[in-house]
């Protein structure tokens, strides 16, 4: 057992590890060994190579500044973000999540340029929760049925950035 008490957890490809207490407090591992809280308030958050992502309480949206790339930066703040979603998660070129209606977005534009990316777009199909790694994106829904989310980012040749086609694949 690891010490520390949170509600959620999330843990990047590089093992970096962030989490929210039942507070709301944010906290990320430092060295293996210790938790260091972050300024500011989450319900959910998320650490990928997209960076750290997460929402509040109301369901705004906020991007740690400086943590893209997966880097073990803690950042240097938070970065509110147009739109609104109760789930989030940060994978590799991607952000992912879900609103209060359970439909699904992800985040266009997302460079290191521009890791804030530039706009939600809904993608088919309904989840009440998400979760996307370096190459996949899974979810559940209300009826707690999985599915996989095929999708395949595309890049335009000046810049690697995220934009991509979907599809909702139930697993038996």
């Amino acid at each position: 057992q690891i010490s520390g008490a949170l509600k959620q957890v999330s843990v990047s490809q590089k093992n970096r590890v962030w989490g929210v207490n039942s507070a709301d407090n944010i906290y990320k591992r430092i060295g293996g060994k210790s938790w260091k809280q972050i300024g500011g308030k989450l319900k959910c958050v998320s650490v990928g190579q997209a960076g750290v992502w997460g929402v509040n309480s109301g369901d705004n949206i906020y991007y740690r500044t400086g943590t893209y790339g997966d880097n073990d930066s803690e950042g240097s703040g938070w970065q509110l973000i147009p739109g609104k979603l109760k789930w989030i998660s940060s994978g590799n070129g991607i952000v992912v999540g879900v609103n209060s209606g359970d439909y699904i977005y992800y985040r266009a534009g997302i460079s290191a340029s521009k890791p804030i990316g530039t706009h939600w777009v809904q993608i088919g199909g309904r989840l009440r929760q998400i979760d996307t790694d370096a190459t996949n994106v899974w979810g559940a829904n209300s009826a707690n049925d999985v599915f996989s989310l095929s999708f395949s980012i595309k890049s335009d040749k000046k810049e690697k950035s995220t934009d991509c086609d979907s599809a909702l694949i139930p697993l038996l």
